[in-house]
C-alpha cells in the first residue's frame, strides 16, 4: 500500500513565527499574503479551520458536501477532512486556526454531545455567532506578547466554539455523554486502514466487544462495524474523486486485495459502483 500517490494535499498546521497555537486571522490578510494555487485544489487539513463570513458569498466543498456561505455564517472544517476552496476573494471575515488538542477534554465532550465534531456548516443567524470570532481576533491582538496568550486564547477559543455548537437550533447528535464512543470514533480515524477488527478497538479501550456494541449503538444508533466501514466507505470516495488511480489500485491502498470483494462492500453502502460513484461526481464537478 505504501507505493500509492495521493493528489490530495495535505496541509499541516504551521503558525507564523510569533503566533501562539491559535492563530485567528483576517481572511483579507491571509488571502493577501498567501502563495499562488494555496486555495486551489483539494487539501487534507490535519487542524481544525473556522472560518466566519462577515460579508460576501461563495461555496466551500467538505467531503462531498458543498456549502453556500453568505455573511453570518460558520464554516468548521475539522482534521482529516478534504476540502475545496470556492472563490475566497469574495468573502471577508475571520479564520481560526487550532490543532484538535487545544479543546479541553471537558469541553470536546459537550462538542461532541451537540454533534459539532460531525458538523462542518452552522448557517447565518444575524451575527451572532461570527462576532465571536471577531472578538477573539481583537483579543490577540490585545494578548500578543503575554505570557499568557495561549491560555487566554484557548479560552475563548471555546467559549466562541461551546456558543455556537450548544446554541444552534436542533443539533443534538443522540451520543449518551460517554466519552468512549468519541474515543472510539478518533481510535477508527486512526487504525481504520490497518484495523477493521472490532476487538482490537475494544481492546484499546478496555473493555469487551460486547460492551463497545452496547456503547457506541447507544451512543450513535449504529454498531462498531457500521462505523468502521462507513470511515473506509468516506476514504474510498475521496480517493475515487480526488485521484487518478484506478479503482483496483484504490482497493489495494484502502487494504483489499481483491477488488471485487472492494466493489461489493461500496456499492452495498453507497447503491452504486466505485466506477459509477466516480462518473457522477467527477460529472457533477464540471457543471
Amino acid at each position: 500500500m505504501g507505493d500509492f500517490q495521493t493528489s490530495i494535499r495535505d496541509v499541516g498546521y504551521s503558525p507564523d513565527p510569533g503566533v501562539g497555537t491559535v492563530d485567528v486571522t483576517a481572511i483579507a490578510d491571509i488571502r493577501d499574503a498567501a502563495a499562488d494555487g494555496e486555495f486551489s485544489g483539494s487539501q487534507r487539513l490535519g487542524f481544525e479551520l473556522v472560518v466566519a463570513v462577515e460579508s460576501g458569498a461563495t461555496e466551500h466543498s467538505v467531503d462531498f458536501a458543498t456549502y453556500s456561505l453568505t455573511a453570518g455564517d460558520v464554516l468548521w472544517v475539522h482534521a482529516g477532512q478534504v476540502q475545496e476552496w470556492g472563490d475566497i476573494h469574495a468573502v471577508d471575515g475571520v479564520m481560526c486556526m487550532f490543532p484538535t488538542s487545544m479543546i479541553s477534554p471537558g469541553d470536546s465532550e459537550v462538542i461532541g454531545v451537540r454533534g459539532g465534531w460531525r458538523r462542518s456548516h452552522w448557517p447565518s443567524s444575524g451575527d451572532r455567532f461570527t462576532r465571536d470570532f471577531r472578538t477573539l481576533l481583537d483579543m490577540q491582538s490585545r494578548v500578543a506578547g503575554s505570557a499568557f496568550a495561549d491560555t487566554i486564547l484557548a479560552h475563548a477559543l471555546s467559549a466562541a466554539v461551546l456558543a455556537m455548537v450548544t446554541t444552534a437550533d436542533g443539533q443534538s447528535s443522540g451520543l449518551v455523554g460517554d466519552d468512549r464512543v468519541r474515543q472510539f470514533r478518533s481510535d477508527v480515524d486512526a487504525h481504520f486502514l490497518t484495523d477493521r477488527s472490532v476487538g482490537s478497538y475494544a481492546r484499546r479501550l478496555a473493555c469487551s466487544e460486547r460492551s463497545l456494541y452496547r456503547m457506541v449503538t447507544a451512543g450513535t444508533g449504529q454498531s462498531p462495524r457500521q462505523l468502521i466501514e462507513q470511515r473506509v466507505v468516506l476514504e474510498a470516495q475521496r480517493m475515487l474523486v480526488h485521484e487518478d488511480a484506478p479503482v483496483a489500485s484504490i482497493a489495494r491502498a484502502l487494504g483489499y486485495d481483491d477488488q471485487s470483494n472492494f466493489a461489493t462492500m461500496f456499492k452495498r453502502a453507497v447503491g452504486e459502483t466505485p466506477s459509477s460513484f466516480r462518473g457522477q461526481h467527477r460529472i457533477a464537478d464540471t457543471r
